[in-house]
């Protein structure tokens, strides 16, 4: 159970040391042995990469492939990064990246129109020859290679589907056609640029800046990070159209992200060291821009919303019976049979796109719901009616809006909050025979059913004729 549950992290983490070494090798041939050094300080000190790369996410293996694809980009055999015989290959990686999500197009369609501005804007040799290379080195390579990777994957994804789907024209259509995202959060247009960059970078976002402003000026070895810079700011300007952002959206941009910070961190350093004697500017330079970040990186690894897991190592310790367990919880609150990793029915509250879901009826008027869940069950006369049936945002998920009656599970685990916010919902528990066996805490703050909650907890509730002596 255990290598079900946290093998997949441990393979995304030796893929993000991956991350880690493309970034320090652009910065060493780029940059200079002390802006490596430093580039590669905040790429492993960086809070959010310790938080979220060894994660399971698309955007973590997006930012892997990423990092692996700028680096070939830039890389001649001889290691130079100045030519473009190792394309293909970043190519081949930038595709992928676009297969895992498809947002990733709007990056690497501007960073091949960039390559081509500058081949054509380039005074070097005729200009017939210089058209001539970039067909034949990036763009019928960069054609053919898209062309496959998307074939194979629209077969892969048909496959599984049982039917031809072609799943880059859905998300397309449902993120930015429809901005069916804004079912999960909205936020300003302008949220990466204001928040988002400044949260996942923390103490990084001034030497970022600082060196994102050499970098259009290009100033020594950063002119050839141009394009990914162009590129990277074409993307998220793309990205803020859409209603729902998050943070971990922003993972692909932070490898460039750490070679700029790295570039200003080694002018700090200079400046530091002009200043101050013995080495001292420089030691308060690392602590005032690491400690936070090792501070951040501990809170939110180890503190923050620790609960799902909490949850699951319980059941796996004492897991239900074949009456299985019912999650009364926001949907997806907690993993499920990963970490479970034994053969008993989970249920829990659907919240599939649209309007209406079963989540959000449930705690919109959680009594009746549960009349309407476990029709068996015992029900105070009062329950009231429960809340209309929604509508969802495709057809196909309306039997997903249904309640669906079932018997009472042995395991009930509840959002703490429900229980204080609604106290007859305790009483149905106690009614029905429930027990508390569990109350673990979910950190110091979460954004739950009710918005923005503090001090969370999960309650692990057992019928009394299925507890352990």
């Amino acid at each position: 159970a255990l290598a079900v549950a946290y093998g997949p992290r441990l393979m995304q983490g030796l893929a993000a040391s991956a991350a880690d070494f493309a970034v320090y090798r652009v910065a060493s041939s780029l940059l200079g042995a002390r802006a490596a050094a430093w580039a590669l300080a905040v790429q492993l000190g960086s809070w959010f990469h310790f938080y979220c790369l060894p994660r399971t996410y698309s955007s973590s293996a997006e930012a892997v492939l990423g990092a692996l694809a700028l680096e070939l980009w830039l890389r001649r055999p001889h290691g130079a990064l100045v030519g473009s015989s190792h394309r293909p290959a970043a190519l081949l990686l930038g595709s992928l990246c676009v297969a895992l999500r498809p947002t990733a197009a709007v990056y690497w369609a501007a960073m091949v129109l960039y390559e081509v501005q500058s081949t054509l804007l380039s005074s070097s040799g005729k200009l017939s020859g210089r058209v001539l290379r970039l067909v034949c080195d990036l763009l019928a390579p960069g054609l053919l290679i898209s062309v496959v990777v998307l074939a194979a994957s629209t077969l892969l994804d048909s496959i599984y589907y049982g039917a031809w789907v072609l799943v880059t024209w859905n998300f397309a259509r449902f993120n930015l056609l429809h901005d069916g995202g804004a079912l999960y959060g909205s936020h300003p247009w302008h949220w990466y640029a204001t928040e988002g960059l400044a949260v996942t970078l923390g103490t990084f976002l001034p030497f970022f800046l600082a060196g994102a402003w050499l970098c259009c000026r290009g100033v020594g070895g950063l002119e050839r990070l141009r394009g990914a810079l162009v590129a990277s700011a074409t993307s998220l300007a793309v990205l803020s159209l859409a209603s729902h952002k998050e943070y971990r959206f922003l993972l692909p941009f932070l490898p460039l992200a750490s070679l700029l910070a790295g570039v200003g961190l080694e002018r700090a350093e200079a400046a530091c060291a002009r200043r101050s004697k013995g080495g001292e500017g420089r030691r308060a330079l690392v602590l005032i821009v690491f400690g936070p970040q090792l501070v951040a990186a501990l809170f939110f690894s180890l503190v923050h919303q620790r609960g799902p897991e909490a949850v699951m190592a319980h059941l796996r310790l004492q897991p239900p019976g074949p009456e299985g367990a019912f999650f009364l919880t926001p949907c997806h609150a907690t993993p499920l049979h990963a970490f479970l990793h034994q053969n008993v029915p989970l249920h829990f509250l659907d919240c599939s796109p649209g309007h209406g879901s079963l989540r959000d009826r449930f705690f919109e008027r959680p009594l009746p719901m549960l009349a309407e869940l476990f029709p068996s069950a015992e029900h105070p006369p009062s329950s009231g009616e429960a809340p209309p049936e929604g509508s969802p945002v495709e057809p196909c998920l309306q039997s997903r809006y249904k309640v669906q009656g079932m018997a009472l599970p042995e395991v009930a685990v509840v959002w703490g909050s429900l229980i204080s916010r609604e106290e007859a919902v305790g009483a149905w528990l106690e009614a029905n025979g429930f027990e508390l066996e569990a109350l673990l805490e979910d950190g110091v703050w979460t954004e739950g059913p009710y918005v923005l909650e503090t001090w969370p907890t999960f309650r692990i509730y057992r019928r009394k004729a299925h507890l352990t002596e």
